[in-house]
């Protein structure tokens, strides 16, 4: 579509300085043709030759020694007039035929976005019956989920996070309240701030989160982390998902999970609750104040230096869904705000 703008402006110039040239041009030949007939009737210039220039024939410097004659008219004005009308006509045809154009410089519109064929996939588009889903059904679910969102992204290779990963959620899971759902994490090579999680067990840490956690801070790991297990736990996609608005919207389960929890993340209420959740365990756990309000820190100061301070972002165009996802949650310094509250009433 740009390509097409800028061919048609460039064209809309093209015809409005060559209707201008020609305009121009044939005020100048009549206004030469005026002077002629006016310095013509004393003395009856020679006529110009094909060979000449068009102006000797009006110069008085080069007017030959014939006799005077009355006369309305010259060979020498005919032939200026004959000229000025075969240029006025080039002009006005060349606005009303332009030139051919190349096929080089003729635009040509962007190709149409393919659709992945695995998005037509009909398992995407079932159902689930949220409201009396067993735990094996949920691991199901979360299969599909998982292939869904590894459709479009690659794992982190070769790097040590993943395992501090499995470490630091290997004591937060044992305070879990739903036993029976086994824990996968998965390390995604991209360069978002974020995390997230989905029904089944499944979280995921995306490579960049590390640019705000030390080393050695496993404690800042750890919230991140039971903020994570804690939507889960808490079923809090079943829940949205099963909402009567939700279900209007005649979306396969897979697709709207997707659709709008990964990029607009969870309520107010709800992502307060995993805070919370997170809070809990992490004190469960001998954490300090400072442990487990340090990782809300620094992602207080991200979120201003990033401009979406104040949170509940909308999906921004050509942005990832990582980084949608992480900049659609409540503003940082609430949540903050909330953590210090709990803390101080426990």
């Amino acid at each position: 579509m740009p390509r097409l703008a800028v061919a048609l402006i460039v064209g809309c110039l093209y015809i409005a300085v060559s209707v201008w040239i020609v305009r121009s041009e044939g005020e100048s030949y009549r206004e030469s043709l005026r002077r002629a007939k006016a310095e013509a009737k004393p003395a009856a210039p020679t006529v110009a030759t094909q060979e000449e220039p068009v102006n000797s024939a009006l110069d008085a410097t080069h007017t030959a020694s014939t006799p005077d004659r009355e006369t309305t008219s010259s060979p020498a004005l005919e032939h200026v007039a004959d000229v000025a009308k075969t240029k006025d006509a080039a002009k006005a045809n060349t606005v009303q035929n332009p030139p051919p154009v190349t096929p080089a410089e003729v635009p040509r519109p962007a190709p149409e976005p393919k659709l992945d064929p695995y998005l037509s996939s009909p398992e995407l588009d079932k159902v689930w019956d949220l409201a009396h889903l067993s735990t094996d059904d949920e691991v199901l679910l979360g299969q599909q989920l998982h292939e869904l969102v590894m459709h479009f992204n690659v794992t982190a290779k070769g790097s040590p996070w993943l395992r501090k990963i499995e470490e630091a959620a290997a004591p937060l899971l044992e305070g879990r309240a739903r036993k029976d759902i086994r824990y996968k994490f998965t390390l995604l090579d991209s360069e978002a701030m974020c995390a997230f999680s989905h029904p089944g067990g499944y979280v995921y840490v995306c490579r960049g989160l590390f640019n705000l956690i030390g080393e050695d801070e496993d404690y800042a790991l750890q919230f991140v982390l039971g903020h994570e297990i804690a939507h889960v736990d808490l079923k809090h996609a079943l829940k949205d998902l099963d909402a009567p608005g939700v279900k209007q919207l005649k979306l396969g389960t897979a697709k709207a999970y997707m659709a709008l929890i990964a990029p607009m993340a969870y309520t107010d209420d709800q992502e307060f609750e995993a805070d919370a959740w997170a809070l809990q365990h992490l004190r469960r756990l001998d954490r300090t104040r400072y442990e487990v309000l340090i990782f809300m820190r620094r992602f207080e100061g991200y979120s201003q230096d990033h401009e979406f301070a104040d949170g509940r972002m909308p999906p921004a165009p050509g942005a990832s869904l990582f980084e949608n996802h992480f900049r659609a949650h409540p503003a940082a310094w609430k949540r903050l705000q909330k953590l210090k509250e709990l803390w101080g009433h426990k």
